[in-house]
């Protein structure tokens, strides 16, 4: 019985689902606060900005997207690359 391909494929599906993940350290909170909250600070990946996201906790990642605690209290899911985000968690 020829055990390589068992071994190799799921080797293989881990190599490439651990490249594609951001980690959470790549991830902060900086000391710009939202306006009249001064628990709620810009979030940035990699040191930079990312432009009009604002959160009070940092959560967890998938890839480019990161989940945290809104100003608002709300759960949030961040597209890192666009810019943009919603409602909801990872």
């Amino acid at each position: 019985m020829n055990r390589f391909p068992s071994i190799v494929l799921p080797l293989v599906l881990l190599t490439l689902l651990g490249c594609s993940k951001s980690d959470l350290n790549d991830y902060s909170l900086g000391t710009e606060t939202y306006t009249n909250s001064p628990d709620c600070k810009q979030a940035y990946f990699k040191g930079k900005p990312i432009p009009s996201i604002f959160l009070k906790k940092l959560t967890k990642t998938d890839g480019g997207r990161l989940e945290g605690i809104a100003c608002h209290g709300a759960n949030i899911v961040v597209d890192v690359k666009a810019g943009t985000w919603k409602e909801g968690k990872l």
